[in-house]
């Protein structure tokens, strides 16, 4: 097989599965690792493909900024398969942060049926509102500016609301997630927040559905390997869960 018949052949797996192995494409065209990096490096260089440690990824896209409430129909059913799975690390009795987002709206409405008893800190309109009338739920909304268009409260205040408390497990989202760009999200001040509520909590997980991964935002909040854990849906591919792993990342899917 020609070069340029293997990389043709890159590009379509690629296309299809959002990430390749430099190891795995040795073993499929039977040839070395180092021809393989040469393929990686040509396609780079033609704008095709980003490499990463140990293959490559399709270049990350620029997450367009959209409504909650269009957020909140986008791949509902990797939303809600998520927050199911994440649901399974919070216990009756925890003190949790929940973040806000579209994703937060599912995760705050399984846990509402799964638990009993459970201290739930949120800067999230919406979380609230879901939650508010739970018998054995204690709800600390932290206040400050509003964000109508996210329904969520920002600024000085909440962040110094945020100082006093302590949360044993804290749930942040986000709208992008890659291996070279990190985490990031659309909004200045809501990244704040999250800086705010990761330096102060025992366990930090994000929840994040599989179109979010290799993508990029405006803002970047850390690298994808500063959690506990991220949480996503079975929807994400085998090499890309692969390439995560590699780098140390903790992949968290359900069955």
């Amino acid at each position: 097989m020609f070069a340029n018949e293997r990389q043709y052949e890159i590009l379509s797996l690629l296309r299809a599965d959002g990430a390749v192995s430099a190891a795995d494409l040795a073993a499929r065209f039977g040839v070395s690792v180092e021809t393989v990096r040469r393929d990686l490096l040509q396609l780079e260089k033609q704008g095709h493909v980003q490499r990463v440690h140990g293959g490559a990824v399709l270049p990350g896209k620029l997450v367009p900024i959209s409504r909650l409430d269009q957020r909140v129909e986008e791949n509902r059913s990797g939303k809600l398969e998520l927050s199911e799975t994440a649901a399974q690390l919070v216990d009756n009795g925890d003190v949790i942060y929940i973040d806000s987002g579209a994703t937060a709206h599912y995760f705050a409405g399984v846990l509402k049926k799964r638990l009993r008893k459970l201290t739930v800190i949120t800067h999230s309109q919406d979380v609230f509102d879901i939650l508010h009338d739970c018998d054995g739920f204690e709800l600390i909304l932290c206040g400050g500016h509003y964000m109508k268009e996210e329904r969520v409260f920002y600024g000085y205040l909440a962040q110094e609301s945020l100082k006093q408390l302590y949360a044993d497990k804290a749930f942040l989202f986000a709208s992008a997630v890659s291996i070279q760009g990190g985490v990031c999200d659309f909004s200045q001040e809501l990244v704040g927040l999250q800086k705010q509520i990761m330096s102060q909590c025992g366990q930090v997980y994000l929840l994040a559905d599989s179109q979010k991964f290799e993508r990029r935002g405006l803002y970047r909040l850390c690298g994808a390997d500063s959690f506990r854990g991220i949480v996503t849906d079975t929807g994400l591919s085998l090499p890309l869960r692969k390439l995560y792993t590699e780098k140390g990342i903790n992949i968290i899917i359900g069955e």
